[in-house]
């Protein structure tokens, strides 16, 4: 009994070893991103969070020594890798959709059978 709960332990201790910590602000310490850079800029790391959140094209970023590198493209974190710096950080922007949704309706009709269809 005790062999199986030593190989049970270390089964879950492995399965947790080297994961990326994310914080609520979508961004951690130790990672990087695989992905196409879109700019290069010298800010600190919050200049470069807000930097990226303000650049319509800028999903994510990666930051080290106040080299801020923004990128673009599809991303999830999972996509992020660990690396053996703790002092690069990476993030993800969650932008928010700030206008209001516009639901398109159009209406058809039939004279003959005087239908009225709703077509969404």
């Amino acid at each position: 009994m005790r062999k199986y709960i030593f190989l049970h332990l270390l089964t879950f201790g492995i399965a947790f070893i080297g994961a990326i910590e994310w914080d609520d602000n979508n961004w951690a310490s130790g990672c990087d991103f695989n992905s196409s850079n879109i700019a290069q800029v010298k800010l600190d790391f919050e200049k470069c969070r807000n930097r990226c959140n303000q650049t319509k094209e800028c999903t994510h970023f990666s930051w080290e020594n106040s080299k801020c590198h923004l990128k673009s493209g599809p991303i999830k974190k999972d996509d992020a890798f660990e690396t053996s710096n703790n002092h690069i950080k990476c993030g993800i922007i969650v932008k928010e959709f700030q206008g209001r949704l516009l639901i398109l309706l159009s209406f058809e009709f039939e004279k003959k059978d005087r239908k009225l269809r709703l077509v969404y």
